[in-house]
């Protein structure tokens, strides 16, 4: 079994709650078009650092600090969350070599990022533990036709966001 830990910084972890480990275990992926299949890469998020909702202004800026960080590596870009996406980050999907994934989840204090090797999908935590994700990565691409417009992974820093 796992033992989960969250980033606080670069040198202090603390336990992440069973619920959270949970649903960092069970990822599903949304993608305004099917991904080609990918045998190794990650997939990454810049929102929500060391865990801490923020809201969708802070959340796209650190996406675009993000973006500019895989400028070259064609990223595909969609978000990932739970299986009805009611829960969702934006994410990029690379092709790229996984230490510059680890390096980017230090450099945007990310709990963890995902792993793509052989074609499946492993999860791989900040302190450097790594656990497999049952399955093909490509199963856990939803194929949902519309995302929900609430998104639970938005904290609200303005009543503008409070819709999301």
């Amino acid at each position: 079994m796992l033992k989960s830990e969250k980033c606080i910084n670069k040198s202090t972890f603390v336990s992440i709650d069973k619920d959270t480990l949970a649903a960092y275990e069970n990822p599903y992926f949304w993608f305004a078009q099917k991904p080609s299949y990918i045998a190794s890469g990650f997939i990454i998020t810049a929102w929500n650092p060391q865990g801490l909702r923020l809201g969708q202004r802070q959340n796209r800026l650190h996406t675009q600090r993000l973006a500019k960080r895989l400028a070259g590596f064609d990223p595909h870009w969609g978000f990932g969350g739970n299986q009805e996406m009611t829960y969702r980050e934006r994410s990029a999907l690379v092709r790229a070599p996984r230490s510059y994934g680890k390096k980017l989840m230090r450099e945007f204090s990310q709990n963890a990022i995902y792993l793509i090797k052989g074609g499946r999908l492993y999860l791989y935590f900040y302190n450097a533990q790594e656990t497999s994700v049952n399955g093909d990565w490509q199963r856990r691409v939803s194929h949902l036709r519309q995302l929900p417009r609430r998104n639970y992974a938005i904290g609200f820093d303005t009543p503008q966001n409070a819709s999301f």
